[in-house]
């Protein structure tokens, strides 16, 4: 069957973003019982958003903390616009929100906003609105460094990205510091530079980040809380690369490309955090690779995307400390829209046919990585209950 959608780098950018960005299914699901335990015995938070399945202009942001394995409600929020990214503070119960707007207070760039959450109402309380540089459109990421004091937001539209301080009190602080970037790839749909995703590394110095529309990784080093590119990595041309995981032992990075299913492993060293080499580069007879997560082992690396048949796909690697190379061991699919969880959830009630389920972020500390989408593009009707503390 052909899809009557007429692909654009507009479309194609603002259907990937949460696609890359949201986590349906934690890595630590795949754990050996030890780190689970560590894992289910620290208090986080999860958020996740849910929207209709036809549209996904007002979608619904709820908040939950994870205890001892069990999950707990703790706020909603109806969003008056797309959201195009959402980051928790990795210390404090603040979630911060990057509005999928191309316009904020009539000038052309979008806007982030930070919120508390206010178990009491289970409200969010926005505490903060501030505008990302001109131009800077469409945010599609945001990362907050360990310390929590920085927010780094990948904006796909202006191909920019925008570092902003945040207050002890949980506000954004005005005047963002900008880099941006003037580069291209050879598919239509890079026109421009699209910086998609980017990780901050354990020590909080570096970051991580990847340009879609211009086929490269950056190592971004934050002295005094600015930013500046030190070294950039080029893959091949026409990659796309949509997302980065970063190895426990921060020796590994596995960049995830999408308009070629790659994965590219680079080797990094794990005192200097400098970008040294590509110790492997794997091409995928699938459609597209949207995310990847490593275990908290280190031992495995899970890779979402989708197959020629349109079906969802979660594959499985095994990872060789010594040659920082991987070997597929298994996959798992799921037919594209289908929602099996038609039963009753941990929170009492049937996640509705109509409406659509994605965790987006998680506070969980390092060294545990991203989380990773599933092969149903709901939340798992296990989740939280079922896997932590297992």
């Amino acid at each position: 069957m052909h899809s009557t959608t007429k692909w654009s780098r507009r479309t194609f950018l603002s259907t990937s973003g949460f696609v890359s960005a949201s986590a349906l299914i934690p890595p630590w699901c795949r754990a050996n019982p030890t780190n689970s335990r560590e894992i289910a015995a620290q208090s986080y938070l999860v958020c996740t958003l849910s929207h209709d399945a036809e549209d996904a202009s007002h979608p619904t942001l709820h908040a939950y903390v994870v205890e001892n394995g069990n999950c707990r409600k703790l706020a909603s929020m109806q969003s008056d616009n797309a959201i195009g990214a959402v980051a928790i503070h990795p210390r404090h119960r603040f979630v911060y929100v990057a509005h999928d707007t191309a316009s904020y207070l009539n000038l052309p760039g979008a806007s982030v906003s930070s919120f508390a959450l206010d178990e009491f109402s289970g409200e969010f309380v926005q505490i903060s609105r501030e505008p990302l540089s001109l131009s800077a459109t469409h945010p599609r990421h945001m990362a907050i460094s360990p310390d929590g004091r920085i927010l780094f937001v990948s904006a796909t539209g202006g191909g920019a990205y925008n570092a902003l301080l945040i207050a002890p009190d949980g506000r954004i602080l005005p005047h963002p510091r900008v880099l941006k970037l003037a580069r291209c790839g050879p598919h239509p749909l890079q026109s421009s530079a699209s910086p998609f995703f980017a990780s901050f590394t354990r020590s909080g110095r570096v970051a991580y980040a990847c340009d879609f529309g211009g086929d490269c990784v950056d190592r971004l080093r934050f002295a005094e809380n600015i930013p500046s590119i030190e070294s950039t990595l080029r893959l091949a041309p026409g990659t796309g690369p949509v997302h980065l995981a970063i190895h426990p032992s921060q020796r590994l990075l596995t960049v995830v490309g999408s308009l070629r299913p790659t994965l590219t492993l680079v080797e990094t060293d794990a005192r200097t955090e400098a970008l040294s080499r590509i110790t492997q580069q794997i091409t995928l007879p699938v459609a597209a690779l949207e995310a990847a997560s490593f275990s908290p082992s280190g031992h495995e690396l899970s890779v979402a995307g989708r197959t020629k048949a349109r079906e969802r796909m979660l594959l499985t690697f095994e990872v060789n400390a010594a040659s920082l190379t991987v070997k597929q061991t298994g996959a798992e699919y799921n037919s594209h829209g289908t929602n099996p969880h038609d039963g009753p959830t941990p929170y009492g009630s049937a996640f509705p046919q109509t409406r659509r389920y994605s965790l987006v972020a998680t506070n969980v500390p390092a060294p545990y990585s991203p989380m990773v989408t599933s092969p149903e593009n709901v939340l798992p009707a296990h989740f939280p209950t079922k896997t932590y503390g297992k």
